[in-house]
């Protein structure tokens, strides 16, 4: 007989915590249903994302998931025997996972999809008596219903993740700690609520440079197109470095927020795109960050220079971001001396690239820019982060350049 485990929760944020549960029921049950419930305390305490949206980001977590399997290689992710079983079902076979919404009763939700057994997830701290009351509240609904499903709780399988919270993503995101949630939740899953969390902080910016709500909004969702498809110059990464800036003291109260503008725009075009039409990627962005700030303004030509000089990491000029040039190009590096988020990176680059050229292109033109890395005296230019990320960066470089190289000799 074939099984069928229902496993019902609110799922605002997918969390790692949320992938390792799912993995668990994928090798225990011939198919896993994923139920989202409209929860009605949540909603009231602050739920900002939609059904719709929610369903989005599970099935990008279960994509990063089989990803992340399928590069772990280049990742350097470690996947225990039962992981390896569950993702390779779910690769296999994706429909062995479903996604539903319901409103009302888990446990008529779960009868509807004809369930044979009901699964909540605990954590080792904080969820045992909740629970526990729900638990039974579900048998009582049960026997009125009639469903006949079996009851089971499961623990997360790994003690690390006991802490692992959509509510605790979200506290960090509120705090501006966008890299610490960044270790709770996919990348992709990161991207998308980054794009959620940061439209405030992109305001309050446009703003401060008395730029209208039409043309701030209107902007942003042209950003949103540019970052959304893209797997590492996104959002994510938007807040990774805002979080650095923001953790560097007595910065000019007047340069910032223009660092900070300069970070949502500094990627805006790639050079792999074909719109670019063979200009630096960095001098399109920064005319595009210009025209945005001072359209129609005789300062924007002037400031279009400025933001392309510190994109392209060029103090030499009489700019007023000169002196901040070495600050704004470690932040943008940084990710390469982070040895807890560089697996990702690593395979977040070469999944962007890829679709813009076959993999032995793409290989080859990895090894060059790792190796001119490593060439360079200092990768950071600034004491604080050469002494913080340069002697890890080196050793991130070198394993991920003798995966490429290992890859070239067996391609």
């Amino acid at each position: 007989m074939a099984t069928t485990v229902f496993f019902s929760g609110s799922f605002e944020i997918p969390t790692n915590g949320h992938l390792e549960i799912w993995a668990e029921l994928i090798n225990g049950f011939d198919k896993l249903i994923i139920g989202i419930g409209k929860n009605s305390q949540k909603i009231a305490n602050g739920q900002i994302f939609s059904t719709e949206e929610r369903i989005e980001l599970i099935m990008a977590a279960l994509q990063d998931w089989a990803g992340a399997y399928q590069l772990r290689g280049l990742n350097g992710r470690i996947f225990s025997a039962a992981e390896t079983k569950a993702v390779k079902k779910y690769i296999q076979k994706p429909e062995c996972i479903q996604i539903c919404a319901y409103q009302g009763s888990s446990v008529l939700a779960a009868k509807k999809y004809k369930a044979t057994h009901f699964v909540r997830g605990e954590r080792i701290t904080g969820d045992h008596d909740s629970e526990m009351a729900l638990a039974a509240a579900n048998r009582l609904i049960d026997e009125t219903a009639g469903a006949g499903l079996c009851y089971l709780t499961v623990p997360l399988p790994r003690a690390e993740l006991t802490f692992t919270s959509t509510s605790a993503v979200k506290g960090f995101c509120a705090l501006g700690e966008y890299i610490a949630a960044q270790r709770l939740v996919t990348p992709t899953v990161h991207n998308l609520i980054m794009k959620k969390y940061l439209a405030p902080v992109y305001d309050k910016l446009c703003l401060g440079q008395k730029i209208s709500a039409a043309v701030c909004d209107n902007t942003y969702k042209m950003l949103s197109r540019q970052y959304k498809q893209r797997a590492y110059h996104n959002f994510s990464h938007i807040a990774y470095c805002l979080n650095l800036l923001n953790n560097i003291p007595k910065l000019n109260t007047k340069i910032k927020p223009l660092l900070e503008l300069g970070f949502f725009y500094h990627d805006t075009y790639q050079s792999y795109e074909p719109y670019v039409e063979n200009k630096p990627a960095e001098l399109v962005s920064a005319r595009f960050c210009a025209d945005f700030l001072f359209d129609g303004k005789p300062k924007r030509e002037q400031l279009a220079d400025n933001f392309t000089q510190l994109f392209l990491g060029n103090k030499e000029t009489d700019s007023p971001f000169a002196a901040y040039t070495d600050i704004f190009t470690d932040i943008d590096f940084a990710i390469l001396g982070d040895s807890a988020n560089y697996g990702d990176y690593a395979q977040q680059i070469y999944s962007e690239y890829v679709i813009w050229c076959n993999a032995s292109t793409f290989r080859q033109g990895r090894m060059e820019v790792l190796e001119k890395l490593l060439k360079q005296e200092r990768i950071f230019r600034t004491p604080e982060f050469y002494e913080r990320f340069e002697e890890n960066a080196r050793l991130n470089i070198k394993r991920e350049l003798g995966y490429w190289m290992v890859e070239e000799k067996f391609a």
